[in-house]
């Protein structure tokens, strides 16, 4: 394991409490024994999510969280931009990890870093995603897309993730091409009549 997946690990379980199964080293303290236990919120979390058709080219992001199984919500992701990145960016194209949650709140560690002559720049960032209920649908929006949702403000596309009605149980998203929907199912009543 490299530097860069250590520094991503370690940011992904920082303040989290649940151990590896296959590690009885890392049980909490004063326990006899770690006995794995799935996360508690792992099947509301579950699924795959994809960004709308609206951001075009300018922006493209497939996550897909588990089902908290080993104890801890993972995560694999993939962002694809309209600029491509440079020849000595790390991580930017493919990520994985694990995320914390609290209620309808996800928290989302990501890091990148790019390759200079002179060493290695690394930047780690948590993003927030609140997980709420439009027309029948599972969305993780962003803070600046939950403030227009809660002013009745139409979304327009940037962060706004759908969960997609048939999520794959798998992990793994990021072997084939997802479909992406238009925001416009989001103002669709439930009976698809319209909103």
């Amino acid at each position: 394991m490299n530097r860069i997946q250590l520094f991503f690990l370690a940011l992904a379980f920082a303040g989290q409490s649940s151990a590896f199964a296959d590690d009885p080293s890392t049980a909490p303290l004063g326990a006899d024994t770690y006995e794995l236990q799935p996360h508690p919120d792992g099947e509301k979390w579950k699924g795959t999510y994809v960004s709308v058709s609206e951001t075009g080219k300018l922006h493209s992001t497939v996550l897909s969280l588990d089902n908290g199984f080993l104890g801890y919500i993972c995560y694999k992701m993939r962002r694809s931009a309209a600029l491509p990145d440079s020849e000595d960016a790390i991580g930017n194209g493919k990520l994985n990890g694990s995320v914390l949650v609290d209620g309808n709140t996800l928290y989302l560690p990501t890091a990148h870093g790019i390759k200079y002559s002179t060493g290695i720049e690394l930047m780690a960032m948590v993003q927030r995603y609140n997980r709420v209920e439009i027309s029948g649908h599972i969305v993780l929006l962003t803070d600046d897309s939950l403030a227009r949702h809660r002013k009745g403000m139409r979304l327009t596309g940037p962060g706004v993730l759908i969960r997609q009605a048939n999520s794959v149980t798998s992990i793994d998203p990021l072997g084939s091409e997802v479909s992406r929907p238009s925001i416009n199912i989001l103002y669709q009543s439930v009976d698809g009549k319209g909103g």
